[in-house]
């Protein structure tokens, strides 16, 4: 899941850039979905956790840095501060989610990972006294139970494993990270320089931790095995994802963006069925639904979207049809973090 980056939207120059922008957008949600399957995979193969997250987010702070190396003159120093801050959130979430990867499957990680987006309305109630909406509340609570759903088995009843619970602190720790970013974006003046400088502290963290707990883990035919891995996970599903994001959202709405961006669960689960790792099962199909039905919804207010197709008639107003204002958000459009 990539983290969100506070960019100015405006309105390209035609239709062409604003419909490459958007299959941009759609091959970034592929790419994070296919990211799912691929930490199975290496997590599968016997890589340690921590070397898996040192690779993924030093190639890519390699990436971006060649990309962005023009960003780096104009960077202030509260790009870096906050970014070492954000890169402390994002080691600790993607942390949780890959050790919650080797207990559970690819879908019930993407699917309970994609929850970061409904939290995050209350993370901004608690820390920066921004009162969510009753739709938020509502949102939250049909999210929860399409968790619920995912966790039910037949003559068992719910079971939520130890990769469930991991995958659900790693939701929750992606939210804290959108609206710690979203608090901190009016005193950036580089996302660029601040998501390398995250990365980098997410890197290096995970290097340290790999060097404390798992030096003599790795297995070179391991590693061998998962180079393709380690390198789609920071080449592409890091390092060039980003970069898509933050070309793309120069010509899509935020919120055109946020609904082709929080696909990203169900690109996951869509996968991980074709790969085998999942079976289709009616908890799978309802539980998924409901979750992305739910990340959807924060999204899309059909009311609004309805008074504007039909116009502010008095009809509507004595329906009560009126738009809702708003949810303040921690930050725009995309998910909590690549995968």
């Amino acid at each position: 899941m990539e983290q969100q980056n506070q960019l100015n939207y405006h309105q390209g120059p035609g239709a062409r850039p604003a419909v490459f922008a958007d299959l941009l957008l759609v091959l970034t949600t592929l790419l994070w979905g296919g990211g799912f399957i691929v930490v199975k995979m290496a997590v599968d193969l016997g890589l340690p956790p921590f070397l898996i997250l040192a690779s993924r987010f030093l190639i890519a702070v390699a990436v971006l840095s060649v990309i962005f190396i023009r960003e780096f003159p104009k960077a202030h120093r509260n790009d870096f501060l906050f970014g070492i801050g954000a890169g402390l959130l994002l080691f600790s979430a993607f942390s949780a989610q890959t050790f919650g990867m080797k207990f559970t499957t690819p879908s019930n990680n993407a699917f309970l990972t994609s929850t970061n987006v409904v939290m995050v309305p209350f993370i901004s109630w608690l820390l920066f006294r921004q009162r969510p909406q009753p739709r938020s509340v509502v949102l939250a609570f049909s999210c929860f139970f399409g968790a619920m759903v995912l966790a039910f088995v037949p003559g068992a009843g719910l079971s939520l494993n130890s990769g469930d619970l991991l995958t659900l602190l790693c939701a929750f720790l992606f939210a804290l990270h959108i609206a710690y970013l979203g608090a901190t974006a009016p005193r950036i003046r580089s996302a660029s320089v601040l998501n390398i400088v995250q990365l980098g502290t997410a890197g290096i963290l995970s290097a340290l931790f790999f060097l404390i707990f798992d030096p003599w883990v790795i297995d070179l035919t391991a590693f061998r095995a998962g180079a393709f891995a380690i390198l789609y996970l920071g080449v592409f599903s890091t390092g060039v994802c980003f970069f898509f994001q933050t070309y793309a959202q120069r010509f899509v709405p935020p919120t055109r963006a946020a609904i082709i961006l929080s696909c990203e669960g169900l690109c996951g689960s869509i996968l991980s069925v074709l790969f085998g790792y999942d079976r289709v099962t009616p908890q799978l199909l309802c539980g998924g639904i409901i979750i992305v039905s739910s990340v959807l919804l924060t999204e899309i207010h059909p009311l609004e979207l309805l008074r504007k197709r039909l116009g502010k008639s008095p009809a509507l107003e004595q329906a009560g049809l009126q738009a809702e204002t708003k949810t303040p958000r921690g930050a725009p459009a995309g998910q909590g973090g690549p995968q």
